[in-house]
């Protein structure tokens, strides 16, 4: 859903939607994937760095891993 409203220029709902997943489901692997992408497309990079981190910390999943390293690799140095 994020990504059909994103496309349809509606951003703010995109991330509404995102925040409301991530407070449902903080532990989500894939919800936390999908908050850091979000939040490194409105260039909130404190934010986009900690979800992306969560998932290569706690994903057993080498494919969803290495997906959020290149994500965090655009990412500015700390």
């Amino acid at each position: 859903l994020p990504d059909v409203l994103w496309q349809l220029g509606e951003q703010q709902a995109a991330i509404d939607h995102v925040v409301a997943s991530v407070k449902s489901m903080p532990a989500n692997l894939l919800v936390n994937y999908q908050a850091g992408k979000y939040m490194l497309k409105i260039d909130n990079h404190e934010y986009a760095r900690y979800f992306l981190t969560n998932v290569v910390n706690w994903s057993q999943s080498t494919r969803l891993a290495l997906s959020a390293l290149r994500l965090m690799a655009k990412l500015p140095a700390e």
